[in-house]
């Protein structure tokens, strides 16, 4: 795996070049799908680690992936928010229509989740009733990641509702946002939920209210060309010390509040860094527009393919290859579904 990770690495930096002047467009559509695309990669060979056995060539990806963490997810939720918020703030009656892009979000992981039951049957794998019931809405798996789409469900619900309450007010709706999150963590902590369920759930939060902002920091940001350097590595100066912080203290509330903070400072630190680096290729901006496919899918290979191959390598480049051609054909059905309902992209 330590070639895949090598692999990986060379992508990320593939087409990587230093902004020659202002920061305009380092949060555009285009930037943030493909620091995305990095992410997706490395949540790929995270969940794929779980269907392995490490050799002793592979304990470099060990550790950068046990390092690595949540911290996977985190741009995901902080541009979701950010994507959200700012499309409220900046597109007429956008908040009208997100409704039908939540119910969009629903009826494609319900389709992904339909793949599931089949496949789950056709192998002999068994649910109760009640586990297939509930993970239609994320809240349970059956053998599909689950957690990030039942949090970005409950995310753009909520949003909605604060953008209802809230009207025009964005620092009202940025604030009760937070609220959200923080009701979140604990509806699904007394639900008996696992930590990954809600320990990044504040980056969404903080792409909320970096919006707000947006244009201030961007101002700030383009005043003077150090700043976006200086910017960055306060940021993970911050994200550094709530990581060392979280290691020496004990009390769990306090523990899990810096996991919280220093996984949202580690968003900061990546928009920031977007500031004076450009980040972006075609496979990244691909993988980055095909996130929740990817997301979904990735599972299915890894599960029928487990043990067919004995080489880990060629075991991986059959999963990549199979979620890829899964994720063209998926898209291609969400698509003439939604089509045929009315609620195209």
């Amino acid at each position: 795996m330590n070639i895949v990770l090598a692999v990986m690495l060379l992508l990320s930096l593939w087409g990587c070049r230093v902004r020659k002047s202002g920061v305009d467009g380092y949060m555009s559509l285009e930037q943030t799908t493909a620091i995305n695309g990095i992410f997706v990669m490395f949540v790929f060979a995270g969940h794929f680690r779980q269907y392995i056995t490490y050799g002793k060539y592979d304990m470099l990806f060990a550790f950068v992936n046990a390092k690595m963490g949540p911290i996977k997810v985190t741009t995901f939720l902080f541009f979701s928010g950010f994507g959200i918020m700012y499309s409220i703030m900046n597109k007429h009656g956008y908040l009208s229509r997100l409704p039908k892009r939540i119910f969009r979000v629903l009826l494609h992981f319900d389709m992904a989740i339909l793949l599931y039951l089949i496949i789950n049957t056709i192998i002999g794998r068994r649910y109760p009733v009640s586990d297939v019931l509930l993970s239609l809405t994320g809240w349970e798996s059956i053998g599909n990641s689950n957690w990030y789409i039942f949090a970005i469900l409950y995310l753009y619900l909520f949003t909605y509702l604060a953008g209802r309450i809230c009207g025009e007010n964005y620092h009202k709706i940025a604030a009760m946002v937070a609220i959200g999150c923080a009701l979140y963590i604990f509806l699904t902590y007394i639900g008996g939920r696992p930590q990954h369920f809600y320990n990044t759930i504040f980056c969404y939060s903080a792409g909320v209210i970096y919006t707000v902002y947006y244009e201030q920091i961007k101002v700030a940001l383009g005043s003077d060309r150090r700043n976006p350097i200086i910017a960055t590595i306060i940021a993970f100066a911050a994200f550094a010390l709530c990581y060392l912080l979280s290691l020496i203290i004990g009390n769990p509330m306090i523990k899990l509040a810096l996991f919280e903070l220093r996984y949202a400072l580690f968003s900061v630190f990546a928009a920031t860094a977007s500031s004076f680096i450009i980040v972006g290729n075609p496979v990244l901006l691909w993988l980055g527009r095909h996130i929740f496919e990817i997301y979904i899918l990735q599972r299915i290979p890894m599960m029928l393919l487990r043990g067919v191959f004995s080489n880990v390598y060629v075991y991986f480049v059959a999963c990549v290859l199979a979620t890829l051609v899964m994720t063209v054909i998926f898209r291609k059905i969400e698509d003439a579904v939604d089509a045929r309902m009315g609620i195209a992209r």
